[in-house]
């Protein structure tokens, strides 16, 4: 567990929580502060039952710091790496609006939506990821060992073709593993660097949204975070620009951020919300009718709501197509390994003819 010393406090203030964490420390927070208790008293409660032991930590931190003097939403802004600048925009509203329970209640909702999706994405790529590591096992297994005693045994001196290819880069992987090793977490660090530093990000972003199904996911997925953001701002009483704000912030697609940018210069120009996503082509045409309607009925909150449990059911249906393309294309990715090896033994064989004659 790593932490640091804040401040003139002596309480170790924590810099990650996981989503569970976070769950958590909302949860239990805004029940009790929903139940008439005071944000002091409720972390004086937390500190001495969380079961989480970094939960604690943290509301013991938090309850010194307003003891001291600051407001909760000051006190919390310190842990901004831990929660993310949109949490601590919306707990900074919800306290000025007194709107702080359903502020937490709604953050809880987000929280769990966001462990759901990365629950999902990792239930999407673990059949993948298992083929993956079977073929790479495959191929050193052949290219150290299959191959070389095939050579032996039929007194072939030099692997040519397709199989020398894989014994010679695998005997190299397999003898200099240290320095590759050194070599790939160097190449990967530097790779993140330029990432996010160029418009390396841009383009690839810009690329995904070309691709059928896998542009749907990335579009829905974005969409999700944004209107479930927006919907709590809102409740919250959040003045809408800076809703926007803080909603654009959860976007992870620069294509689809830029898009979200725009909505808001429009509306600071004075455009209803329902225009500006139709000019920026934020959202499909659906959802900015009901947020049109939203917007006429004086029911916009409910709207968001709606929309992103709409979007939800989408990323569902993707989802579950996406999964449906992993299995062709892992069968044709096996039958591409296959298809090589076959033609490696061949070579092998045409080899060990032309040594008899």
């Amino acid at each position: 567990m790593k932490f640091y010393i804040s401040g003139n406090s002596n309480l170790p203030v924590i810099n990650h929580l996981s989503i569970d964490e976070q769950m958590l420390f909302a949860s239990e927070l805004q029940v009790m502060i929903n139940s008439g208790i005071s944000v002091l008293e409720a972390l004086e409660v937390i500190v001495k039952n969380s079961p989480s032991l970094k939960v604690r930590k943290m509301c013991a931190d938090l309850e010194q710091k307003i003891k001291g003097g600051m407001s909760f939403s000051e006190a919390v802004s310190i842990y901004e790496k831990v929660f993310g600048d949109v949490f601590i925009g919306l707990c900074v509203s919800g306290e000025q609006s007194g709107k702080l329970a359903l502020t937490l209640e709604r953050m809880v909702d987000i929280l769990k939506k966001l462990k759901s999706l990365k629950e999902k994405l990792i239930q999407a790529s673990i059949y993948p990821a298992i083929l993956t590591v079977i073929i790479i096992v495959l191929y050193f297994l052949f290219g150290l060992f299959v191959f070389p005693k095939f050579a032996q045994a039929f007194q072939i001196d030099k692997i040519g073709g397709i199989a020398g290819f894989i014994t010679d880069s695998c005997r190299f992987v397999a003898g200099h593993w240290v320095l590759n090793s050194a070599v790939l977490i160097l190449l990967a660090s530097w790779i993140k660097f330029i990432w996010e530093k160029s418009l390396l990000k841009g383009f690839f972003d810009s690329f995904v949204l070309k691709i059928p199904v896998i542009r749907d996911f990335a579009r829905y997925s974005n969409l999700a975070s944004f209107f479930a953001i927006l919907g709590v701002a809102y409740d919250a009483g959040v003045p809408i620009l800076y809703a926007l704000e803080l909603s654009q912030k959860s976007i992870f697609n620069k294509k689809i951020k830029s898009e979200a940018v725009l909505v808001r210069a429009l509306v600071e120009r004075g455009k209803p919300l329902s225009e500006a996503f139709s000019l920026s082509q934020f959202v499909p045409d659906t959802y900015n009718i009901m947020v049109a309607t939203g917007e006429k009925s004086g029911t916009l909150g409910k709207m968001f709501a709606e929309v992103s449990q709409s979007i939800d059911k989408k990323i569902e249906t993707v989802m579950e197509v996406l999964a449906k393309m992993f299995e062709p294309a892992m069968i044709l990715a096996i039958g591409i390994f296959v298809a090589i090896m076959v033609v490696s033994f061949f070579q092998m064989y045409a080899q060990m003819a032309v040594s008899l004659f």
